[in-house]
């Protein structure tokens, strides 16, 4: 019974037993998901849960499923992106869903240094090149009601490399 009201009390977020499918979108900021609860760090008009993807509020096993787009590469350190993996594989249910996006890191490095160097066109918000560095290194200014860090990208996966984490966790 001590332990049940200890998991209750670490699902503060969430008012009830999770009988009923338990969704989290994690660094959704402003994008929310159909059905899943919109959770980010910054507060803002469409974040309903403020929180750290990297320290789930959860109890072992009690979400059903977890979305992440574009916000892994977002975490504190390279070694809090990877401790974050760990700690959804230990917040979801057994037989949970992942849905993970990411920037490709090897494809993101090859296409940057490929792409040719030009000045912007009239109107045209960023290069090719500028792209692929934006989305190694994120956009610089912050979107929102987030701080400009809240933007950098402090890390990155090859999909080998991610592909061993996701196994491993």
């Amino acid at each position: 019974v001590l332990r049940d009201l200890k998991d209750r009390r670490r699902n503060g977020l969430y008012d009830r037993l999770n009988d009923r499918p338990f969704r989290l979108n994690l660094g959704g900021g402003q994008k929310p998901v159909p059905s899943y609860r919109n959770c980010d760090l910054y507060p803002g008009g469409r974040v309903e849960f403020v929180m750290d993807q990297c320290r789930l509020p959860y109890a072992n096993g009690s979400v059903h499923a977890i979305y992440s787009e574009h916000a892994l590469e977002h975490a504190p350190r390279d070694d809090a992106a990877r401790a974050a993996i760990g700690e959804w594989g230990r917040a979801l249910r057994h037989g949970g869903h992942l849905i993970l996006k990411v920037p490709d890191f090897d494809a993101c490095c090859r296409m940057a240094a490929a792409a040719p160097d030009r000045a912007r066109k009239p109107g045209e918000r960023w290069t090719e090149k500028e792209w692929y560095r934006y989305t190694i290194y994120g956009i610089q200014k912050g979107q929102g009601s987030e701080p400009d860090e809240g933007q950098y990208h402090r890390t990155g996966f090859t999909q080998g490399e991610l592909q061993r984490l996701l196994e491993e966790n």
